[in-house]
């Protein structure tokens, strides 16, 4: 049977629910999924974000995912969304477009923190391009602490979090017309694909 999960931010989430067990997060910039698997020792924690723009309340929002995690126990975590930060100077391009090493180091730090990595990725090296095409950036991101797959769990397990993370990459696919959003994909699993 699959479950409406709900939506945050144009992305629908849905999951089959006879594979486990799903408690909803929400809260204002953040929707995510916490899923116990059938089969699945470990829980996984699914989540979509949206950072806002303003520094602070990035780092609020940094504040609440890390104690949404840790208010789960040990679990495996997924997060992805547009994130308004970078990690290196060279992931933002355009006149005007500054972001402090500070900013750089915090939003790293709070990545090591997570415990998560970001997989290897294919496509643009930037997700988002203003209109003009004169400002650009690398937002909209995928970590996960599963040393740097998105599929998990057993085959007929591991469809619960593809097909979130593939709801999510229609999502921007769908944002790419009008808003610019250029889709990730995992490269890393084939079978992800």
């Amino acid at each position: 049977m699959v479950s409406f999960l709900g939506t945050f931010q144009g992305v629908l989430s849905v999951c089959d629910t006879n594979c486990g067990i799903v408690e909803d997060i929400l809260k204002e910039d953040l929707y995510g999924a916490v899923i116990f698997l059938d089969g699945v020792e470990r829980r996984s924690m699914i989540l979509n974000v949206y950072a806002p723009c303003e520094v602070r309340r990035q780092r609020r929002l940094q504040g609440e995912l890390l104690k949404s995690h840790q208010g789960v126990g040990h679990c495996a975590l997924c997060m992805l969304g547009d994130f308004h930060s970078i990690c290196s100077p060279d992931e933002r391009n355009g006149k005007g477009i500054q972001q402090g090493n500070v900013d750089i180091k915090a939003f790293n730090q709070f990545i090591y923190d997570l415990g998560v990595e970001e997989p290897t990725i294919m496509g643009r090296k930037f997700t988002w391009i203003f209109p003009d095409g004169k400002v650009m950036g690398r937002l909209d991101r995928i970590f996960t602490s599963w040393s740097g797959t998105i599929c998990m769990g057993k085959p007929s397990n591991g469809s619960i979090m593809f097909l979130l993370v593939v709801e999510y990459l229609i999502g921007l696919m769908e944002k790419e017309v009008t808003n610019k959003h250029c889709p990730t994909f995992n490269s890393r699993d084939p079978s992800c694909r």
